[in-house]
């Protein structure tokens, strides 16, 4: 079993955050929110100018709804705001100019992506919802194989 992640950004009053002093790479990153309830929004602050900005969806569930770099080029996830189990699970990412990579999804794994350009990778699961195919536009296919402890044994690669 896997330790939980360690938070990197504290919550302090007056809805601000400060960062973790025991994580490295965050000096200085600040926080703000404007509240707690769904459609609420966090932002996280880098020296550097880069943010992150986050948005609740469900019962308290933040999520990444924005990357903004330290130039201003901004991603954006769409996220599904629909039925439970799939509350806030991104749809699609669109950059600065505008261009849009979608994710479609089986359940809660992803089966295809399809990039600015009409591209698409498709994705295959076993019973056990692990990887096992990935073919791409041009219909190549990388397989995998499992063995019983969930650790990839066999790679097959396309090309």
């Amino acid at each position: 079993m896997c330790a939980p992640l360690p938070t990197a950004i504290l919550p302090q009053a007056n809805d601000n955050y400060r960062p973790n002093p025991g994580l490295p790479g965050i000096e200085g990153a600040e926080g703000t929110s404007n509240g707690t309830g769904t459609g609420s929004t966090s932002v996280i602050r880098f020296r550097d100018g880069s943010r992150y900005e986050f948005t609740v969806f469900g019962r308290g569930n933040q999520v990444l709804t924005a990357q903004i770099d330290p130039w201003g080029n901004r991603l954006t996830v769409q996220r599904n705001s629909g039925t439970i189990g799939a509350v806030g699970i991104a749809q699609s990412v669109t950059d600065s100019a505008g261009r849009v990579t979608r994710i479609e999804y089986n359940g809660a794994l992803i089966s295809r992506l399809t990039d600015t350009s009409g591209r698409t990778l498709n994705f295959s699961y076993d019973s056990q919802s692990r990887l096992t195919q990935v073919s791409d536009p041009l219909g190549n296919l990388t397989q995998y194989a499992w063995d019983s402890n969930n650790r990839i044994t066999q790679k097959t690669d396309a090309l």
